[in-house]
């Protein structure tokens, strides 16, 4: 190869999608916040794709995102589809049928983003950390502590809540965690509760043309 040409990058070899997904999840970037949202900057669908999508394809496993119909609501399903054959996939609901255009796209864009990053496995670091030190402080660690995976859970939900701009969005986020609800402790819940009905007085209905 003559001097100056740079070698093309060779693509991993694994046996199965577990493997190339553990691989996967190694070389992962968090995606960067660049987007503002109700409470604080958010990694976008764009910045979501940039993080995961190389890193999938040079282990060997394309994503792909199509749009389905289930019980009178428009569905994304995500396909993580290894060169093996195996594939993993996941469902995550958008919105009710018959929203408007402007509407269902937002809503698209809302479920794309995060079903991207749940069935990679990846969560963008939170920055606002002033909830778990006002429990410090409030002294409430005094109680045991919630099961991690809840504790995990709550937080997601939280986070997410809190990126909702509109109350269509607020729909589709109590649609994908109405069943999450009951896994998380009875504090978290009251406070998600509290939260959801903030934003439900305080968001626009829908996203105001820019």
């Amino acid at each position: 190869m003559a001097d100056g040409m740079q070698k093309p990058r060779t693509q991993a070899t694994h046996e199965g999608i577990t493997d190339a997904l553990i691989a996967a999840q190694m070389d992962f970037t968090t995606p960067a916040k660049t987007t503002k949202g109700a409470r604080a900057k958010y990694a976008p669908l764009d910045e979501v794709i940039a993080a995961v999508r190389p890193v999938l394809n040079q282990h060997g496993i394309a994503v792909f995102q199509t749009t389905s119909i289930a019980d009178d609501m428009l569905v994304v399903l995500t396909t993580l589809q290894h060169t093996s054959g195996e594939k993993i996939e996941g469902v995550y609901p958008v919105c009710a049928l018959g929203k408007a255009p402007q509407d269902t796209g937002s809503a698209m864009t809302y479920a794309r983003r995060y079903a991207l990053l749940a069935i990679c496995g990846v969560h963008p670091e939170d920055e606002d950390d002033d909830g778990e030190k006002g429990a410090s402080v409030a002294g409430r660690n005094e109680r045991p502590p919630a099961p991690k995976a809840d504790a995990n859970l709550a937080k997601l939900m939280a986070d997410t809540l809190g990126q909702c701009e509109t109350q269509d969005e607020l729909s589709v986020w109590l649609g994908a965690h109405k069943d999450n609800m009951g896994k998380v402790d009875e504090r978290a819940r009251s406070s998600l509760r509290a939260e959801y009905a903030r934003l439900l007085k305080a968001l626009p209905r829908e996203m105001a043309d820019a």
